[in-house]
């Protein structure tokens, strides 16, 4: 639900709510279209690098769903007798059962019984094994290569994630998948390297993995580095870094930045992030830091939070577009503000 009031407030970002009112003065006329054409700059700027994720995620998705049905169908006779004989395996001695593992993922087998011969691998405490797959992900198909990346990171092994590091290095087409691997295996500390070194694209995805996993002190660490963006003031949210999340807000050189930092720290369920985003709708002199605070505000369904500053607002511009924000939400606070609008009365 908070992700679908983030789009929504992203859409607000364009502008829509910051049509001056016929009484203002020209020069308020003039400073209100100045936030508009900033807050459409920005907004044109963020559906661009939304555009261009949603690419990338569509074609990330296309590959995933050829894998899924590759290795999710059912098995004719012949694959299950295989299949079972492979799972058999697991119960042998490795230097009776990787021989016929070699020869089941080298020979003409189908994929989905050699994806099975992976996991039978996979399950082996041998020094051999990591040598196996790192063979079927330089010369096997696409969704063996992925699933054997994936049984490398299962492993966990220190050798098994230096094994990881050269694939990324080495093919950028297979990164995606060494990423997924060291996410399973928890591997923050490499995630954070890779992170470091990466620019674009690539460093979005590996700053969604550490906020996925709650990596707060490797976010931090990311943040150091100089690789604040956007995409960290919301993995900083997701991790529940408040701290971080509220220093970025106040200190970030990039108006853009704070901006999503302040919107961001709505989607940390803590009383203190709501009272940070009253706190910097009232002390920001940045306009569009104070509109992202409303829309945080929005995001955390904050309908006190917006009542106490709509109530104390004494710009008729700040109520109206408090009062815009507030109504969104569709509570009984904002509906006793409508109310009271309407009847010219103090809510």
């Amino acid at each position: 639900m908070k992700a679908q009031i983030y789009a929504l407030s992203l859409a607000l970002a364009a502008g829509a709510g910051l049509a001056q009112s016929p009484a203002e003065p020209p020069v308020a006329r003039a400073m209100d279209a100045q936030v508009q054409a900033e807050a459409a700059r920005q907004h044109a700027a963020q559906a661009a690098a939304d555009a261009r994720e949603l690419d990338r995620l569509a074609a990330l998705d296309a590959g995933r769903l050829a894998t899924l049905k590759t290795l999710s169908r059912e098995p004719t006779e012949a694959e299950a007798l295989a299949i079972a004989a492979l799972e058999g395996l697991m119960a042998a001695p490795p230097e009776r059962a990787l021989p016929l593992l070699k020869r089941v993922l080298g020979g003409p087998k189908s994929e989905l019984v050699k994806a099975r011969a992976l996991f039978v691998l996979s399950q082996i405490d041998s020094p051999e094994r990591e040598t196996i797959l790192l063979d079927v992900v330089r010369q096997g198909s696409p969704v063996l290569r992925g699933e054997a990346i994936r049984m490398i990171g299962i492993s966990g092994r220190p050798a098994a994630v230096e094994s990881l590091k050269s694939i990324y290095a080495a093919e950028p087409a297979l990164r995606q998948d060494v990423i997924s691997a060291l996410m399973i295996a928890g591997r923050k500390d490499v995630l954070l390297t890779l992170a470091q070194r990466a620019e674009g694209e690539e460093l979005t995805q590996l700053t969604q993995m550490l906020g996925a996993l709650g990596a707060v002190e490797e976010l931090r660490a990311l943040g150091k580095s100089g690789k604040g963006s956007a995409e960290l003031a919301r993995a900083y949210a997701i991790a529940g870094d408040l701290a971080s999340l509220e220093a970025l807000a106040g200190s970030a050189a990039d108006p853009a930045l704070r901006a999503e930092a302040t919107r961001s720290l709505g989607m940390i369920d803590q009383p203190a992030a709501r009272t940070a985003l009253g706190r910097l709708y009232r002390e920001s002199r940045d306009a569009g830091q104070r509109e992202a605070a409303l829309q945080g505000l929005m995001i955390a369904g904050d309908e006190a939070g917006l009542l106490a500053l709509y109530r104390a607002a004494s710009v008729p511009e700040d109520k109206r577009r408090i009062l815009q924000t507030l109504t969104l939400l569709g509570g009984d606070a904002a509906m006793k503000a409508i109310e009271a609008a309407l009847q010219g009365e103090a809510p």
